[in-house]
């Protein structure tokens, strides 16, 4: 299968005159960075389940070869001068997402996620 790839249109300017087309590629890039930032979670929960805390967590995440998107620090935010390749945005949002990380390990996408990996007990 040969498939031809073209850069996906984002809206940077909600105000503009947008096309349907635009829109829908936009809502999809919404739904992408919602869905990493939610699998990032995810595995921090497990450093949290596993380990017991979050100190580890940016570092896992750093070895797995998860960025924060640069959108995710607002201007003027200490992390938005790193590298995307440095660990110290995941330490920032590590702290950030701390109380959402924690009530991931809650939910049925950890448990999903988790089951086999990082839980001892199959239930």
């Amino acid at each position: 299968m040969d498939i031809n790839h073209s850069p996906v249109r984002f809206i940077v300017d909600p105000q503009a005159e947008i096309s349907p087309d635009v829109r829908k590629e936009d809502k999809l890039v919404g739904w992408g960075e919602a869905l990493y930032a939610n699998s990032m979670r995810l595995v921090c929960a497990g450093v949290l389940q596993s380990l017991g805390s979050l100190e580890k967590a940016a570092s896992v995440l750093w070895w797995c070869g998860y960025r924060v998107p640069p959108s995710y620090f607002p201007d003027g935010h200490e992390a938005e001068n790193y590298l995307p390749a440095d660990e110290e945005p995941l330490q920032f949002w590590v702290e950030a997402e701390a109380e959402r990380i924690e009530q991931a390990t809650k939910s049925i996408g950890f448990y999903m996620a988790a089951r086999g990996q990082l839980l001892e007990e199959d239930t």
